[in-house]
């Protein structure tokens, strides 16, 4: 499951450096004034949310020693059933990645908001 997870993970990270390229490509082509483009200033907030949120979604390991996994895609920090908890510096990387990861939903989002807004003006090859 854990190997599962992270390469969803990688993926789902993939997808969201494509989805922040490409909100950042088109909100940087409409005017300065434009509600889209001060819209997108504001994607972090809910992203960030969604990661901070994800860090108490737990996912139960049955290894030799039965442990808890907290963190989605990436799993962030682990605690057994003794009540020992494996945090350290590793997890740092780990956490940006999950954060980033959930930032990218939101450019996600958005992107398709504004695609199916201005759908007719997109395809019209203007």
């Amino acid at each position: 499951m854990f190997y599962v997870l992270a390469i969803l993970g990688v993926l789902w990270l993939a997808f969201s450096v494509a989805a922040c390229r490409s909100t950042l490509a088109i909100t940087t082509s409409l005017p300065a004034s434009s509600r889209w483009r001060a819209g997108r200033n504001y994607l972090w907030l809910p992203g960030l949310s969604l990661g901070i949120a994800s860090l108490f979604i737990g996912i139960r390991y049955a290894a030799r020693v039965p442990y808890i996994a907290y963190g989605l895609p990436f799993q962030v920090f682990a605690i057994d059933v003794t009540g020992r908890d494996y945090v350290g510096i590793i997890s740092l990387p780990y956490l940006l990645m999950d954060l980033f990861c959930w930032v990218g939903l939101a450019h996600a989002a958005y992107w398709l908001a504004f695609r199916l807004k201005f759908k007719a003006n997109l395809t019209s090859g203007a």
